[in-house]
Parts: C-alpha cells; structure tokens; sequence
C-alpha cells in the first residue's frame, strides 16, 4: 500500500501519527517521519499534556538519539520551526560530536537571520565559522537589505561563495579601503580576488601584469620528480585571468590598440576582441564580416603573414600551424558572437544563427540572453544545443552549471508561448525537459493532455518521471489525478514506483497539504 495512503487513513491525527512514530518506529521510520513533516511544512506539536511541543524537541536532540536523526530534526526546526527554537541551539550539550555542533550553531544563526537579518549580522558573536552553501545562498539572497557593518562582518565567514557575494555588495556601494581590497586579493576564491583586484586598482594600487597574474593564478606550481615546473592554472583561473586581461585591453585608447595589433600571430587576438568590445560601433563591421565567415579570411590573412615572418621554422612547425586554426577560429567565433551579443540588436539575428548552424560555437551567457530577447520558436533548438557545447579551453566550466540550464530551459519556455504542445512533441532531452517542467506556467502545464503526462511517466529518467508527477500533484484536480493514476497501473507497460508514490500522494492526502508537500518537494 502506497504511503500516503497508509497515512492520511489516520485522518486528522496524522501529523501526531509521524510524532509518535519517531518514539515508537526504527531508526530509519523515526528519519523518515521527520522527513515527512518537513515536506508537509508542519511544525512540532505536542502529542500528550506531558509531551508537549519543547518537551518533543527536547528528547528529539537528546544525545541518546543518533547523529544522523539529530541533524534531520535540526534542519527540520530551521525550515519549519519557530523564531523561538533558538533556544534549543543555543543551550548545547558540550558532549555533542563537532558536526552537530556545528549544524546547531548554524540552525542559530539561520532562525535569527529569518527574523532580524541585519542585526543579527551586526553582532559577530552570532555569525557561524562555518555555513552550508543551501544556507549562505538562501540567507544572502537580498543583501541590499543589509547593512554597511553587517556585511563587513560577514567578510569573515569560511564560505568562499558568501564572502564573495559580500565584497561584491560593498564594492558596489563604494564601501571597502584599499586595505580591505588587498587582504581579498590573497582569497581562496577566484572569483573574490579578481573582483577585489579591480577594486584595489580602482582605488589607486599600482599592480604589474605579473602581479596580476599571481593574484588571480593561485594553483600550486606542477612536480615532477625533485623539480617542479611552472604554476598551472585551472580552467577557472585561466578563465579570469583572460577576463581581467581583456577588461585592461578595453580601457586601452582605440590608437594604442590598433597600433598594437599583431598581424603575423596567429594565436594572439586580444587586442582585435578588445577593439571589438571597447569600440563596437566603430568596428562592428569588420567583427560582423568575421562572424559571417568563421573568422576564416581573417585566419588566413594571419597565417600568411605567419609564414612570412617565420619562414626559417621549416614545414612542421606550418603544418601543425595550419591544423590548429579551425580549433582557433571556433575560439573566436565564440568571443566574437559574445561580443556581438551584448552590444547587437535584433537586426543581428541571421548572422546571429547562422553562426551557431555553422560554426559549431561554444557556450556563453550572452549568446543565451540575445535568444532569449530576440529569438523565436525555431531558436529553441538553438538553445538547447548552445547550453551543452562545453568551451574547452575552460573545460568543465559551463557543462556542470546548474544555473545555465536553468536559464536555458527559461528560455525555452519564453521561446515556446502558444506552443506548449508542440514543445512535449519534441525530442528535447529528458534533462532539459525536467528543467523546463520546472518553469513552465501554470495555464501552459494544464495545457498538457493525459497522453503527454502518461508518456513522461514512463520516460527511463527517473528526475523526469519525478517532476512530472510532482507537477501533477500540484496543479492537476483530485478526479484527474485519480484517473491518471488508474489508467497508469493499469497500463501493459512497465510502471515505475517513483510515478505511482507521488500520483498517491495526491489522491490521497488533502489538497493543501499534497500541493505544499509537492511544492517542497520539487524545489
């Protein structure tokens, strides 16, 4: 029998009925039922005049209990609790193992910042040493409610990703010292240093291009044997410090540029992109007639020059040349339509397609954000094979981003109005449409008939499988939900226990209660 079945037979009681299971059921039932009352967003209630609800709470993170229960309950009272449960974390047991003390002090700090988030961050006898990156993203979110003092204070905290979205809201507000600047320039983060590096120049420290190279390259240097060879980076440093090169190139006069252009190397397009970037309107022609070929008469002009000025390397050292310039020329079909991007408009859509049809380029939020302003039906497939086309000379960096597939499948949704039909009947991977399930409408997912609903349900991916059904749940009515649940296990195809446990739940629980627990649940 499924679950939710089994639970909503107690009726009312069930919320009591998962409390008492916690005292009376094994070890992973206990878990569990805790787990259930997150999903529900259910607080703590008292289950006798005796054990009421801090009495509850009491024996719940009482050290006879096991660690791993300890902490569901612990994230549980975060996300459900009262303001006043503070106090259950702030009284802790000097015999707690390190990381319940840890998730305890953190539990603390996180039901003050729900309340009064600036003074909180005031004090910094509140602020953890260490922070969960689900807790520091959800917490700093909206720093602009911050305060000046709350944010410096915060400058301290271990997690790399806070602290920077911190400096990064003081430098904004024109709030650090030259002093500050210079302690983050010797960050663990990348992203912190390159960010404090900007700043620090803008405040008047004067930083050669070695020195710059040391703060953003911090990788320690490769051994091989009793020698070592020289530092090298990891895609995401070469990936700001190539950011922070261009940036210096653009506040070049456009005279110093073009006096130094190189036009026999064949690697070095720096200062071309830097023009491109920094001067658009003046030479967004000669970027456009590079675009339109691949870059390939612009190469080709350059290795013949190569040619000329290192006649004496012989023919291999040509050979490998000529080899590597469709590699180059997708490099700079990539920067180029970048740079295009963020300063073109909609009259550079052709070209615009035509680059991404042809020339294979590698993926960049600006090239998404141009689809997503100026795109229509027929760039969905753009898109979708824009966002996976991984940039190997920052490999990893995009492939693995979460928040890109997020926008693209945004997108998608944008790109897709009217059309919600014809998007289920495409053969759009079973990871982006998990993705795009996630921001579709409403009124677009109602749009969806028993067919459409029926064929994810039996889609290999069990991500997919999950989001439909919890989708469903959400927004679907009791009677249809119960007949997609019938004609599903009455099917002659395989069925999966993941589609027939969320459809349950809806059938079975009240609405409010399903709709928040499949809400919670999707996120």
């Amino acid at each position: 029998m499924p679950l939710w079945h089994w639970l909503f037979s107690y009726q009312a009681n069930f919320k009591e009925t998962l409390i008492i299971n916690t005292f009376t059921e094994s070890e992973t039932q206990k878990r569990s039922s805790v787990s259930i009352l997150s999903l529900m967003a259910a607080d703590v209630v008292g289950i006798s005049d005796f054990f009421d609800r801090d009495r509850v709470i009491e024996v719940w993170l009482d050290q006879k209990q096991p660690d791993d229960f300890r902490i569901e309950v612990i994230k549980h009272l975060v996300e459900c609790g009262q303001a006043s449960d503070v106090k259950f974390f702030e009284a802790i047991h000097p015999d707690w193992p390190e990381a319940l003390k840890a998730a305890a002090k953190e539990a603390a700090f996180t039901l003050k910042m729900k309340n009064a988030p600036s003074s909180t961050l005031e004090d910094p006898e509140n602020i953890p040493n260490h922070l969960s990156d689900s807790a520091g993203i959800a917490l700093f979110a909206k720093l602009e409610s911050f305060s000046t003092a709350a944010l410096n204070n915060c400058l301290a905290l271990t997690n790399a990703e806070v602290r920077y979205r911190c400096l990064h809201e003081l430098i904004l507000r024109r709030a650090i010292t030259i002093d500050t600047a210079k302690t983050f320039m010797k960050d663990s983060n990348v992203k912190t240093r390159f960010e404090a590096l900007i700043e620090a120049e803008r405040l008047g420290l004067i930083v050669s291009e070695d020195e710059a190279k040391k703060v953003i390259i911090k990788s320690e240097p490769k051994r091989s044997g009793l020698l070592s060879s020289s530092s090298n980076p990891t895609p995401e440093e070469e990936r700001w410090w190539n950011a922070y090169r261009h940036q210096k190139l653009c506040m070049h006069a456009e005279a110093d540029l073009i006096n130094s252009l190189k036009p026999d190397s064949l690697h070095s397009w720096e200062t071309e992109l830097a023009l491109y970037d920094a001067y658009f309107r003046t030479h967004s022609a000669e970027l456009r007639a590079n675009l339109a070929d691949g870059f390939k008469g612009a190469l080709e002009n350059k290795f013949e020059a190569h040619t000329k000025t290192f006649s004496n390397l012989g023919l291999d050292h040509f050979s490998t040349s000529k080899n590597l310039l469709s590699f180059i020329g997708t490099g700079l079909v990539s920067d180029g339509l970048t740079i295009l991007c963020r300063h073109g408009s909609n009259a550079d859509l052709p070209l615009v397609r035509k680059c991404v049809d042809s020339f294979e380029p590698y993926s960049s939020i600006e090239l998404l954000r141009f689809l997503a302003k100026f795109g229509e039906w027929e760039d969905i497939e753009r898109v979708v094979k824009i966002v996976g086309k991984t940039d190997p000379r920052y490999y990893g960096l995009f492939s693995n981003n979460d928040d890109n597939y997020d926008l693209a499948a945004k997108i998608v949704c944008k790109l897709a109005t009217r059309r919600t039909i014809d998007l289920f009947n495409s053969s759009i991977s079973p990871y982006i449409m998990t993705k795009i399930l996630k921001f579709i409408s409403n009124r677009d997912f109602l749009s969806l008939t028993d067919e459409h609903l029926l064929k994810m349900f039996s889609n290999e991916s069990d991500n997919l499988r999950r989001m439909v059904a919890l989708k469903c749940v959400q927004h679907l009515p009791k009677t249809r939900l119960s007949a997609l649940l019938e004609r599903y296990q009455v099917n002659g195809e395989y069925r999966y226990y993941n589609v027939i446990h969320w459809l349950d739940l809806g059938v079975s629980m009240p609405s409010d209660v399903a709709r928040t627990v499949a809400k919670r649940a999707s996120s």
